[in-house]
């Protein structure tokens, strides 16, 4: 789907044209988040610092860049194994979560080119569909992602002598920062 990159931003850009990206932003993030994990949630963290730099002031070159931020996400969109959210919801904090979680490979650290490859192996993996949902998920998002954001930086420091086990989880800790910045355009 990257090779569709070029036609999302021109349409992003048009679109931008036609009416202020504040009135559309909080579609295309409720169609985007689900798909968080594409490239590794890249396209979220590029986003939420245009969405920053927004906040205080706006240009051509600002509005192109987010164009062309959303435009690599819609481009790089995947989904996450599992159903999320809805009745589906747990009751679980993020501490409480993570304990509950079967860790895959115990013994040994596998390694992943690309962190992307390291996501398509939860895809039809049981133990991962069974955990996607254990977190509650409070009305206040912005205490989700403060929970969520310690615990893995716990679990990142509990894996300091695995610096392939590091990777995916201070990307975590990346994503879920950004996640803070776009926070506010979700309903």
């Amino acid at each position: 789907k990257l090779n569709r990159y070029t036609d999302w931003t021109n349409y992003l850009m048009r679109e931008m044209r036609e009416q202020p990206w504040t009135n559309l932003i909080e579609g295309w993030l409720a169609q985007l988040t689900p798909g968080l994990s594409g490239a590794a949630g890249n396209p979220l963290i590029r986003t939420a610092h245009v969405l920053q730099a927004a906040q205080s002031h706006s240009s051509d070159v600002l509005m192109d860049e987010l164009a062309a931020s959303l435009a690599y996400w819609f481009a790089a969109y995947r989904r996450l194994p599992g159903i999320v959210g809805g009745a589906k919801a747990g009751s679980l904090p993020p501490d409480t979560a993570l304990t509950s979680i079967r860790w895959i490979n115990k013994d040994g650290i596998p390694v992943y080119k690309t962190l992307g490859q390291g996501l398509s192996e939860l895809t039809g993996n049981p133990y991962f569909t069974g955990v996607i949902n254990l977190i509650a998920m409070p009305t206040d998002l912005d205490q989700v992602v403060h929970d969520m954001t310690e615990v893995f930086c716990r679990v990142v420091l509990a894996h300091s002598t695995h610096p392939l086990a590091r990777i995916p989880f201070i990307q975590a800790i990346n994503v879920l920062s950004a996640t803070r910045f776009i926070l506010p355009y979700i309903q």
